[in-house]
């Protein structure tokens, strides 16, 4: 059965369209026609059937472009650079590319105008996951004062559950619009308009059940410092709305895939020293089966942010029985202390996770000045300093010094007298003194060679007389 719209809407919708048109301010794909919109019931909540990476689709007016920022993408910029950061798993997807990440952000369009001319598109070319959906900005512009809250917050209703009905795996995170500046023609009027509609948003969200999340936008800016014209964003505006969308991703990220994070934080100093937060370090996530070779395969290299952090995200198709955290120790630096929630710290400063669970496993890793390897020292090495060998100075005990002990003294006798050869009194041969234990051999010249005495066998000496 087919809805029959009042004519105010129809008209406001095609007024719209040709605006964009004749202004030039959005351009839209070929081959777009209007399609009667078929009125579902409202729907009931579906579990989510996403694999990693999931595909996000950012869907709006010229705020999801990113008009009014220096970078670009405007909160698209921030949003891809934080889930990145976090190690998040998913993909931009839309159909428009510049500025990137991908996207299916028109400017200048209309909740109706994305109602009939975009969404079925860009779902057909990419099937989203999660859908961040802000959009309203460009119609109040366009359309005040023709345009009221209610009004508004009626097609947007109309939008969600065609959503929901249409694509039932698909989340929605939907958020209010950014405040109107005062310095903007009728900027007082067009904000009250903004504000009431935003709380209207903010209704419709929690009316949906879980597959929608609402993010707060309106008042998470300040209109007078994060408003680059009055009417977009400036580059600290979209940082905000970033800030709004991130907490939803990283939830539906953990919802909708199962993954294995590692993460923590380097530091400089002693282990447990947590004051000073240490940067640009390197660390590999390596893994292997049982059977297989340690440290098995790298899965990942990550380094640690300015504040320390890293993070690493396995899904399913790299989970391994055994993962394996190494630092790498800046030059200069050694590992000092490593803590991890539940790993085996293993003696090479490494982290090991044996069957580990699909969660958040945090870490620490200390780094400190290398000491550095003492040089060998030749630690006197037992080479024996030859001990004065005692040698043996032999005192010789009675030096048996061979004095001829008669000297054949002529007695009276005319007769020669045979006197008997004097045998040197045998020579106390000198025996080495007991004290000298070193076994001293006494050398041969200790042994006394008797002065060749005379001969005194058979000497005739004439008698004289006196």
């Amino acid at each position: 059965m087919l809805k029959r719209f009042p004519l105010r809407t129809v008209v406001t919708s095609a007024l719209t369209l040709v605006t964009i048109v004749v202004l030039g301010m959005s351009s839209f794909p070929s081959g777009m026609a209007a399609q009667p919109l078929p009125i579902k019931p409202q729907v009931a909540a579906a579990a989510p059937a996403a694999t990693c990476p999931f595909k996000v689709m950012a869907v709006g007016d010229s705020t999801t472009f990113g008009i009014g920022s220096q970078t670009g993408p405007g909160y698209r910029y921030n949003l891809n650079y934080s889930t990145t950061a976090l190690g998040l798993q998913l993909q931009y997807v839309g159909r428009l590319t510049s500025p990137p990440p991908n996207h299916e952000g028109w400017r200048g369009s209309s909740i109706p105008t994305i109602t009939n001319f975009v969404i079925d598109g860009a779902m057909a070319a990419n099937r989203a996951d999660v859908i961040l959906l802000m959009i309203g900005t460009a119609e109040i512009e366009a359309n005040y004062p023709a345009v009221n809250a209610s009004q508004m917050a009626g097609e947007l209703n109309f939008l969600v559950n065609k959503i929901l009905n249409t694509w039932g795996d698909t989340t929605i995170v939907l958020a209010s619009i950014p405040p109107v500046g005062d310095y903007r023609e009728n900027g007082p009027a067009k904000n009250a308009i903004a504000a009431a509609y935003s709380q209207q948003v903010k209704s419709i969200a929690s009316s949906k059940g879980s597959r929608v999340r609402y993010a707060e936008v309106y008042y998470a800016l300040n209109k007078a410092t994060d408003l680059a014209d009055g009417l977009h964003p400036n580059d600290s505006g979209y940082r905000k709305i970033a800030t709004a969308f991130l907490p939803h991703l990283q939830s539906l990220n953990e919802s909708l895939c199962e993954a294995w994070r590692f993460r923590g934080y380097t530091y400089q100093g002693p282990g447990g020293d947590t004051s000073k937060p240490l940067g640009n370090v390197t660390l590999n996530l390596y893994g292997y089966n049982t059977g297989e070779t340690p440290p098995g395969t790298l899965i990942d290299t990550r380094a640690s942010d300015a504040g320390g952090f890293f993070n690493f995200f396995v899904t399913k198709k790299y989970y391994r029985d055994n993962l394996l955290l190494q630092p790498v120790a800046p030059g200069g630096l050694a590992v000092s202390g490593v803590w991890s929630e539940d790993g085996q710290v293993q003696p090479s400063g490494d982290i090991l996770w044996q069957k580990a669970a699909p969660e958040v496993h945090l870490n620490r890793f200390n780094f400190a000045a290398a000491t550095p390897t003492p040089t060998a020292t030749p630690t006197a090495t037992l080479t024996p300093t030859a001990t004065a060998t005692p040698t043996a100075t032999l005192t010789p005990t009675a030096t048996a010094t061979s004095s001829p002990t008669a000297s054949a003294t002529p007695t009276s006798s005319p007769a020669p007298t045979d006197t008997a050869t004097p045998t040197p009194a045998a020579t106390d041969t000198p025996t080495a003194s007991p004290t000298a234990t070193e076994s001293a051999t006494p050398a041969a010249t200790s042994t006394p060679t008797p002065t060749s005495a005379p001969s005194l066998s058979a000497v005739w000496l004439p008698l004289v007389r006196q």
